[in-house]
C-alpha cells in the first residue's frame, strides 16, 4: 500500500458516504476506532456489535489504515463459509475500489478444497475406467485454474472424486513432490503467495489445524476473529479425538503396505519380503480393534448399563477391556518399530519423498489410535476430558470438557500483536463478557457492548401465549406445538420462520401441516441444501421455512418474507451431551447457572436476530415455552412490547399497517 495514500478512519467513512448509499452510523465508526486502538496498543479487544452496525466494514477500515501506516498483515477469521464469500466477493472488492489504495487481499481454505496433481494421478489409476470423461475434464480445468480451488468446479464434480483428488495433509510428500518441484502444485503456489497479501481471510478450523501441525502459512500481525461466539465449540472440536473400527479400516485398507512404496519401483523391489509380515501385523491389529469395539458395543447396549441412551459416557475404567486394549497397544508398538526400520532404510537408500510421506502418514494414524485406546483404558485427565461411546455410530470420543486456556495456547504458537473478538452475541445478558472470558480463559483489555441501531419498541413484539403452558418435557409437547404452529400460521398468513430444538418436534409439525390443504409453500430443512432453501424462502414472501439448529443463526432475510418468527422451546444444551454430563458431574447444581443458562440465552438471542435485519423490518416473535418467563430471559427483549396472548388481528395490524 502506498504511504502517500494512507487514509484515516474518518476520511474512509466520508468516502463511503459520498460514493455509496452507506449511511453514517456512529457506533460503526466507534467500533472501527476501538479496533484500531487495540491494534495500535497491541491489546486484546472484545466487542458485541448487534445486527445493523456493520461489523465487517467496522473491522476492515481500521485494518486498511493500519496496513497503510505500518505495513501490517491482517488475518481475518470466520466461522462460516457465507461470511468468507461475502468478504472476498463483496466487502473487500468494494472497499478496494472506493478507497483507491493498493492493499492486497486473498482467501485460504482448508487443504481439502484444493486440487492435487499427485493424488489425481493415483485416482486416474484406480478410477480411470469408471470416471475417465470426468477425470479428463478435471485435468483440463486444473491446467488453467489459478488456485486449484475445487469449489470452482463443484457443480460438475462427482463427490467421491473430490475426496481422492484433493490435497491431503497426511499424504503429502511436501518439498519432495515432483509437481511441487516443477511448479505445478496449486496449493504450494497459493501458500507461497500469501505473504504478498495485506489481508488474508480464512476460517477457524484451517487456522487451528495448521497451528496444530506446525504453523500457519501467513505471517500476520493482527487477528480479527469474527463470529467469535462459535470459538468455544470450535476449540472443543479442534481438540476432540474420535476413533472406530470402521475408520481404522478406512485408513489402513487391504494392501496398505504396498501403497507405501508402490509409487517408487526401486524401493518396492527392496522391501517385497517385508510387505507380507507388515500386512500380517496390521491384520492382527484390525482383528484386535474389532474385538475391542465389539465388546465395548455389547457393554453399551446392555440394558443393565444403558436403558435407551444413544451415547454412553464413562466415569470409571472398564477392566474387562484392558486385555484387548493392551493387545492393540502392543501390536501398534511392533508396527511402529517396523516402520522405524523402514524409515532408516529409506534414509539410507534415498527416495523421491513419496514413500516417506506415506510411511509418516501411517505412523501418525497408528500412533493416534493407540494413544486414544491407552487414554481410554486409564481415562487419562478425567474429569477434564469426557470419554463417551456412540451406540448408534460406533465411535469412541475423547473431548475436552472445558476449553479455557486452549485459545491462548494456540496463539502462543504464533503470537499476534493484537487480537479482536467480535460478534452480534458474545454476552448472555447484553452486559458483561465474564461468561466468554471464563469459557476461553482469555481476558480482554478493551471490551464494549454496543446498543442496537434498530428501534425494537416500534419494530418487534414478543408473544408468549399463556394458554400454551404445556411442559416441554411432556410427551404431549410435540403434538401441541404442531397444533399451535398450524393455528398461528393460518391466522397470520405465512411469512414465517419456524425454529425447532429437536427433530421430533419438527417432524410432528410437518406431519400435521402436510396432512392439510396447503395454503403456502412450505420449506423443510433437509429437503434441499440450506442455501437453496433460504433463497427460495426469501423469493416467496408468503412461504414458511421450518428449520433446526443451523437455522438459528446465519440466515439473513430482510423484508416481508420473514415477518413472523416462532420457536418451539428454549434452546438449552442437550443434557445427554457428554460434555454437559461431565460439567454437571464437576459443577453439581451450579452447572445450570454456569453453563445451561448462558448457552440458552446466547442461542435465543441468535434466533431472535433472524427477525429484524434492517430499519424497515417489522416482525413478531412467538415463544411456545412458558419457561421464558423465568431466569431473566425477558430482559433480553427489552424494549420490545411483550404480549401474553396470541391476538391475530392485533398482530396483523402491527406488522402490515405499523399500528
Amino acid at each position: 500500500m502506498e504511504k502517500s495514500k494512507v487514509l484515516s478512519i474518518d476520511s474512509i467513512y466520508e468516502l463511503l458516504e459520498k460514493k455509496t448509499d452507506l449511511e453514517k452510523r456512529l457506533n460503526q465508526i466507534n467500533m472501527s476506532n476501538l479496533i484500531y486502538k487495540g491494534m495500535r496498543d497491541c491489546k486484546i479487544t472484545f466487542i458485541e456489535a448487534p445486527t445493523g452496525i456493520g461489523k465487517t466494514y467496522s473491522s476492515l477500515i481500521p485494518s486498511i489504515v493500519e496496513i497503510g501506516l505500518n505495513n501490517s498483515k491482517i488475518l481475518y477469521l470466520t466461522a462460516k463459509i457465507v461470511l468468507q464469500d461475502q468478504l472476498i466477493k463483496k466487502d473487500l472488492p468494494n472497499l478496494h475500489k472506493i478507497v483507491e489504495v493498493d492493499f492486497k487481499y486473498g482467501l485460504l481454505k482448508g487443504r481439502s478444497n484444493y486440487f492435487c496433481w499427485l493424488r489425481f494421478d493415483e485416482a486416474f489409476r484406480t478410477h480411470g475406467l469408471i470416471y475417465q470423461n470426468e477425470l479428463d475434464s478435471i485435468r483440463n480445468w486444473a491446467r488453467v485454474s489459478r488456485d486449484g480451488d475445487l469449489n470452482e468446479y463443484d457443480d460438475f464434480l462427482v463427490h467421491e472424486l473430490k475426496d481422492v483428488i484433493s490435497v491431503d495433509y497426511e499424504d503429502c510428500p511436501g518439498r519432495k513432490c515432483p509437481y511441487l518441484l516443477s511448479g505445478a502444485c496449486h496449493y504450494f503456489r497459493l501458500v507461497n503467495s500469501l505473504n504478498d497479501l495485506d489481508i488474508l481471510v480464512s476460517n477457524y478450523h484451517t487456522f487451528f489445524f495448521n497451528l496444530i501441525n506446525g504453523s500457519f502459512p501467513f505471517d500476520f500481525d493482527h487477528i480479527l476473529m469474527d463470529e467469535a461466539h462459535h470459538l468455544p465449540e470450535i476449540l472443543s472440536s479442534a481438540c476432540t479425538r474420535q476413533i472406530s473400527k470402521g475408520s481404522l479400516n478406512y485408513f489402513l485398507p487391504r494392501g496398505f503396505a504396498l501403497k507405501i512404496v508402490d509409487r517408487e519401483p526401486d524401493i518396492l523391489l527392496s522391501v517385497l519380503n517385508d510387505l507380507k509380515s507388515l500386512e500380517n501385523y496390521v491384520n492382527n491389529l484390525k482383528i484386535s480393534y474389532e474385538n475391542f469395539f465389539d465388546e465395548l458395543q455389547n457393554y453399551c447396549i446392555d440394558p443393565k448399563i444403558n436403558k435407551d441412551s444413544k451415547i454412553v459416557t464413562f466415569h470409571k475404567t472398564l477392566s474387562f477391556l484392558e486385555k484387548k486394549g493392551n493387545e492393540i497397544i502392543d501390536i501398534s508398538k511392533k508396527i511402529l518399530k517396523e516402520f522405524d526400520e523402514w524409515e532408516k532404510f529409506f534414509q539410507k537408500v534415498g527416495t523421491k519423498g513419496l514413500a516417506d510421506a506415506k510411511l509418516k502418514y501411517y505412523k501418525r494414524k497408528i500412533d493416534f489410535y493407540a494413544l486414544a485406546i491407552s487414554d481410554f483404558l486409564s481415562l487419562n485427565d478425567y474429569p477434564n476430558f469426557s470419554y463417551s461411546f456412540s451406540v448408534e455410530k460406533g465411535y469412541l470420543s475423547i473431548e475436552p470438557v472445558y476449553v479455557n486456556g486452549i485459545l491462548k495456547n494456540f496463539l502462543d504458537l504464533q503470537p499476534p500483536k493484537s487480537v479482536t473478538l467480535y460478534s452480534a452475541t458474545l454476552t448472555p445478558d447484553k452486559k458483561t463478557f465474564s461468561y466468554l472470558e471464563n469459557e476461553l480463559g482469555f481476558k480482554a483489555d478493551n471490551k464494549i457492548v454496543y446498543e442496537s441501531v434498530f428501534n425494537y419498541k416500534k419494530q418487534a413484539k414478543i408473544i408468549i401465549p399463556q394458554n400454551f403452558n404445556i411442559d416441554p418435557k411432556s410427551s404431549l409437547f410435540s403434538t401441541q406445538v404442531a397444533y399451535a404452529v398450524e393455528r398461528i400460521l393460518d391466522d397470520f398468513g405465512g411469512h414465517a420462520l419456524v425454529l425447532f430444538t429437536s427433530q421430533k418436534n419438527l417432524n410432528e409439525t410437518k406431519r400435521l401441516i402436510m396432512s392439510k390443504k396447503r395454503k403456502y409453500r412450505y420449506f423443510f430443512q433437509g429437503e434441499k441444501p440450506n442455501i437453496q432453501l433460504v433463497e427460495e424462502f426469501s423469493n416467496d414472501s408468503s412461504s414458511v421455512l421450518f428449520g433446526l439448529n443451523s437455522f438459528w443463526e446465519g440466515i439473513d432475510v430482510p423484508g416481508s418474507s420473514l415477518s413472523l418468527l416462532i420457536i418451539d422451546r428454549l434452546p438449552f444444551p442437550n443434557p445427554n451431551d457428554p460434555m454437559m454430563i461431565m460439567r454437571e458431574k464437576n459443577e453439581g447444581r451450579e452447572v445450570f447457572n454456569k453453563s445451561y443458562l448462558p448457552n440458552a440465552k446466547l442461542s435465543l438471542r441468535q434466533g431472535f436476530g433472524r427477525l429484524i435485519r434492517s430499519k424497515n423490518d417489522i416482525g413478531v416473535f412467538v415463544i411456545l415455552d412458558f419457561r421464558v418467563l423465568k431466569w431473566g430471559f425477558l430482559e433480553l427483549f427489552r424494549p420490545c412490547d411483550i404480549l401474553y396472548s396470541w391476538e391475530a388481528e392485533l398482530v396483523r395490524k402491527f406488522v402490515w399497517e405499523g399500528e
